[in-house]
C-alpha cells in the first residue's frame, strides 16, 4: 500500500474518533427537561346575542315574490329598529330567489311529464345583534309578528372575552406547574427555568336554540330565552429545564 493511501486512512480514523467524542460530549451536555400540559377554564355570563331571522315569501312570478318579500322585510326592519336595535347591529346575511316546480306523477304510458313551474320563492336573511339580553324575547316576538317566518340558531357570546381568556390562561399555567412539581418531586429533581410555552385556546358556547317555524313561535306571547354561560378553555404546553 502506498504511503499516501496509508496517510488517508489514518486521517479518516482520526476524524471518526473526534466526531464520536464530540457526540458523546454533546449527549452529556444536552439539557434535561420536563414537559407537561395544563388546562384552565373561566366562565361568565354572555352579554350579547346573535339572531338569524329570515323572511320567506312566494309568488306566481319572480316579481310578485320579490315585491312581497321586500314589503315584509321593510316592516321587520322598522319594527326591530323601534325595539331599540341600531342599523349597525343589523346586517343582511343571505338572499336567494328560487323557482318552484311541481312534479306530476307518471302517465298511462309510465313516463313522467316534465316538471311544471308553479312560482318563485324569495328568501331574505337578516342577522341581528342584540346587546341587551333582556330584549331578545321581545325582539323575536316582534319579528315574528311583523313577518319573519324562519328563525335560525341563536348564538350567545361575550362582547369582550379578554378577561375570561386571561383567567383561563392563569389557571392553565397553575395546572401545568402543579403537574411539573409533582413529577420532579417524584423523580428527585428540581425545576429550572421555563424554556417554552405553547397555548391552545377555544371558547365553549352554549348550545344554540334550534330553528323554529313561525307557527310554533306565534303561540307564545313572549319568547322565553335561556342564556346559559360562556366557558373559555385554554390548554398550554410548558417545558421546564431541570436543574443539574
Amino acid at each position: 500500500m502506498k504511503n499516501g493511501a496509508i496517510f488517508s486512512i489514518i486521517i479518516a480514523m482520526l476524524m471518526a474518533t473526534l466526531m464520536s467524542g464530540q457526540s458523546a460530549f454533546a449527549d452529556e451536555d444536552a439539557e434535561h427537561y420536563v414537559e407537561v400540559s395544563g388546562t384552565g377554564t373561566a366562565s361568565g355570563k354572555p352579554d350579547t346575542a346573535l339572531l338569524s331571522l329570515t323572511v320567506l315569501r312566494t309568488g306566481k312570478t319572480a316579481r310578485l315574490a320579490l315585491d312581497a318579500n321586500n314589503a315584509a322585510m321593510k316592516k321587520v326592519l322598522a319594527g326591530i329598529t323601534n325595539a331599540g336595535i341600531t342599523n349597525n347591529d343589523m346586517q343582511t346575511s343571505g338572499f336567494s330567489m328560487q323557482p318552484k316546480y311541481s312534479y306530476p306523477g307518471p302517465g298511462k304510458n309510465g313516463q313522467r311529464p316534465a316538471p311544471v313551474l308553479t312560482g318563485y320563492a324569495v328568501s331574505n336573511q337578516l342577522t341581528v345583534k342584540v346587546r341587551n339580553l333582556e330584549k331578545v324575547g321581545a325582539v323575536l316576538d316582534e319579528a315574528v309578528s311583523l313577518g319573519v317566518n324562519r328563525i335560525g340558531n341563536i348564538k350567545f357570546m361575550v362582547s369582550d372575552p379578554g378577561q375570561l381568556r386571561e383567567q383561563a390562561r392563569v389557571a392553565a399555567m397553575k395546572d401545568a406547574r402543579r403537574k411539573a412539581v409533582v413529577l420532579t418531586k417524584a423523580g428527585d429533581v428540581s425545576l429550572g427555568k421555563i424554556r417554552f410555552i405553547r397555548e391552545h385556546s377555544a371558547s365553549d358556547r352554549p348550545q344554540p336554540m334550534m330553528m323554529a317555524q313561525r307557527t310554533t313561535m306565534e303561540s307564545a306571547a313572549a319568547v322565553p330565552v335561556a342564556t346559559g354561560e360562556i366557558t373559555w378553555s385554554v390548554r398550554v404546553n410548558v417545558r421546564w429545564a431541570l436543574k443539574p
